[in-house]
């Protein structure tokens, strides 16, 4: 089990402190680790690294970009 810093347990943006409650977090993928990533209405983006078990290749991403393919859209877009 992941150890999750207290400002995210209870559901704030660890800069402004402003909730979380009610909002969706988004995968990312950076240097190959996977983080979940929230943009806050500060501006502020709230990344919180998790580790995955398995390969990855499963149905949950039908129909979305793979990690790689995310990560080449990105660096195509400058």
């Amino acid at each position: 089990m992941e150890n999750i810093p207290f400002i995210f347990s209870e559901g704030r943006c660890v800069y402004c402190r402003a909730s979380f409650v009610g909002k969706s977090w988004c995968s990312a993928w950076d240097a190959g680790n996977h983080y979940k990533a929230l943009q806050c209405s500060c501006g502020k983006e709230n990344w919180l690294r998790v580790h995955v078990d398995g390969s990855g290749h499963d149905t949950i991403m039908a129909g979305k970009d793979s990690p790689l393919e995310s990560v080449i859209r990105r660096v195509m877009e400058g």
